[in-house]
């Protein structure tokens, strides 16, 4: 058995969010040992330049390329369009870095501490 067969069905678009973050923390897993060293920003699951994947990889479309998987909402890339599920999937990745010893960076949320944040871990 692999370690994907293990995770819940990872195109059950109903599973929890933190059953669908654990499916693609264990794809990315896969793909690329290590991967959450590499996530340094706060995750936001809808955004193309701070979701897991664009973080790991760099870019949204490269990340999808190397994981040659299609499957968004299944695997926790992205919410299904609610604000409740799109908090509650952060929260899951969030949870999910942790576990594996990655260390999210906060983020100032405005002005002049945000450019210097952002140009620190950019």
């Amino acid at each position: 058995m692999t370690l994907l067969a293990a995770r819940p069905d990872p195109t059950d678009y109903d599973a929890p969010a933190a059953d669908r973050a654990a499916a693609g923390a264990a794809l990315l897993d896969h793909h690329l040992p290590g991967w959450a060293d590499r996530v340094a920003r706060p995750v936001q699951v809808d955004s193309v330049t701070d979701c897991p994947v664009a973080q790991v990889y760099g870019s949204w479309v490269g990340g999808a390329l190397r994981l040659d998987h299609g499957e968004t909402v299944g695997y926790g890339f992205l919410s299904r369009g609610f604000e409740r599920d799109r908090e509650a999937l952060e929260a899951a990745w969030a949870g999910e870095i942790t576990r594996r010893g990655g260390r999210i960076l906060p983020s100032p949320r405005r002005g002049l501490a945000r450019l210097l944040w952002w140009r620190r871990v950019a």
